[in-house]
């Protein structure tokens, strides 16, 4: 077979002539130039030729150099006639092993995406899953509150008890009390019937006060000496000064200690009046209802 020694790193367009065939490279490839001359029509087939005898085996020849560049892929020519059968030939000697003509061409392009594919059939129905755990419940004869006018299904709503309040204990539970919700909490509660009970004053709650201690009006001498004591009254002395006494009255900076000034009061007691308040108790409050679990 003739070999092709195409040019390394060609350029787009390039042309190349070996064993009289034109090639012309169009960037990627070598390829036959299509511009060659026509071809001829297939000549006919010529007779069979005699069977020629058996020539010598030949001498082994000598191996060639190395030609391994890979061309590129020529063109399929036409098929020819099938020819007649020819005599078996002897087996002829194992040739010798090429050398690596490995090189690997060029991948090629990668091709149009194709159209999209049928559904598929419908698959296995798959297995029916675990039962999940149950939920919480109440246990029969749980009491609730709910703030709505009928019990929930599977609750009966308590009427025994109405307008009450509510009250949280740490203990048992029960029941109290004698007056109803609105019955105390309305609008207007006006309190009566208060009671302030009489107090009779002590000398440390009486203001500090004093009293005139002496009456007017000449009553006599007394020169041997003042009657004068914690339990009488004091009254006005005339004539000569006689020890304490004398027309004129000093000063002293002591307490008086002789000389009564006249009682008042019988140490009664005594009350305060009392005015009745009203108070506005009317709070804000939401309705609920007690219900017990079936």
């Amino acid at each position: 077979m003739a070999a092709f020694d195409f040019p390394n790193n060609p350029s787009n367009g390039q042309t190349y002539s070996a064993n009289g065939i034109d090639w012309i490279y169009n960037g990627n490839v070598w390829k036959k130039d299509a511009t060659a001359g026509v071809k001829g029509q297939k000549g006919e087939v010529g007779q069979k030729g005699q069977k020629g005898e058996v020539g010598e085996k030949g001498e082994k020849g000598q191996k060639g150099e190395d030609n391994s560049t890979k061309g590129q892929k020529g063109e399929i020519g036409a098929t020819g006639g099938t020819g007649g059968t020819g005599t078996k030939g002897q087996k002829g000697d194992k040739g010798q092993k090429g050398e690596d003509n490995s090189t690997k061409g060029q991948k090629g392009e990668i091709g149009n995406t194709g159209g999209t594919g049928g559904t598929g059939s419908q698959g296995d129905k798959g297995q029916k899953g675990e039962i999940g755990v149950t939920g919480t419940v109440f246990a029969s004869g749980t009491r609730m509150l709910f703030q709505q006018t009928t019990a929930p299904t599977g609750w009966t709503k308590d009427t025994s008890r109405n307008n009450r309040a509510l009250r949280i204990v740490s203990g048992n539970v029960g029941d109290g009390g004698g007056n109803s919700f609105t019955g105390v909490l309305n609008s207007t509660v006006t309190t009566g019937g208060g009671i302030v009970q009489n107090h009779t004053l002590t000398s440390s709650q009486i203001p500090s006060h004093y009293h005139f201690a002496f009456r007017s009006g000449n009553h006599g001498q007394h020169r041997n000496g003042s009657p004068m004591t914690a339990n009488n009254y004091p009254s006005s002395g005339s004539g000569a000064g006689n020890l304490y006494e004398s027309y004129n009255i000093g000063q002293s900076g002591s307490v008086s200690n002789v000389g009564r000034t006249s009682s008042v009061g019988s140490g009664g007691a005594h009350n305060h009046g009392l005015t009745h308040p009203s108070f506005n108790l009317n709070v804000l409050y939401t309705d609920v209802i007690i219900a017990q679990k079936n």
